[in-house]
C-alpha cells in the first residue's frame, strides 16, 4: 500500500485525495494482480490504466473502431482484441521489441506498432479525424494530447492517462 514517490499511498490519487468508495471496490482486484506480479513476474493482460478507466473503455469500444495509442504495452494487446485497428506509437526501442513479440505470440494482426524517436514521439501522419479513440500515455503528453484531439473524429474520445499528476508534461 505504500506510495510510488508521488502518491502518499496507493489509496490516494496524485493530488493527495483518498480513493472514494466506488474506487475501493477495485481494491481486491488490485491486491490480487499485484500479488500475482510479485510472485510470478507476470502482469495480467490489462492496460496499465485505472480499473475504472478500463471498465469504461471496455464498455465504450466497438469492434469497428480505429484506436490511436501513444504508449504501447499490455494495453495494445487488450485494445487490439476489441477494435478493428490500432495505431500504437512507442519511443523506447527495447519496449517496442517486447510489445512486438507479445503481439506476434498473440497472433494479432490489426496493430500498426510504430517506433518514434523521443523528439518525434507525438507526430502522426494521419491526424485527420479518422480515429474513434485516442489514448495518451507515455512521453510528451501535452503534445500527444494536441495531436490526439485532431486525430479523433467529431464525437470521438480522447483518454488522457495520469492527468492528475502535478507538474507532469
Amino acid at each position: 500500500l505504500t506510495g510510488d514517490g508521488i502518491r502518499r499511498t496507493r489509496l490516494h490519487d496524485y493530488r493527495g485525495n483518498r480513493v472514494d468508495l466506488d474506487g475501493m471496490r477495485y481494491l481486491p482486484h488490485a491486491v490480487f494482480t499485484t500479488l500475482v506480479f510479485k510472485l510470478t513476474g507476470h502482469r495480467p493482460p490489462l492496460p496499465w490504466l485505472g480499473f475504472r478507466g478500463i471498465r469504461r473503455l471496455d464498455a465504450l469500444i466497438q469492434p469497428s473502431w480505429r484506436i490511436l495509442e501513444f504508449g504501447s504495452g499490455t494495453s495494445t494487446v487488450w485494445f487490439s482484441k476489441r477494435a478493428r485497428q490500432i495505431v500504437s506509437i512507442e519511443h523506447d526501442r527495447q519496449w517496442f521489441e517486447q510489445v512486438s513479440q507479445r503481439l506476434a505470440r498473440s497472433g494479432l494482426h490489426n496493430v500498426d506498432l510504430r517506433l518514434h524517436s523521443p523528439d518525434d514521439y507525438a507526430s502522426l501522419e494521419e491526424a485527420d479525424g479518422s480515429f474513434d479513440l485516442a489514448i495518451v500515455d507515455g512521453l510528451s503528453r501535452a503534445r500527444a494530447a494536441r495531436v490526439a484531439v485532431g486525430a479523433v473524429h467529431s464525437g470521438g474520445w480522447v483518454y488522457l492517462d495520469n492527468c492528475d499528476v502535478q507538474d507532469a508534461d
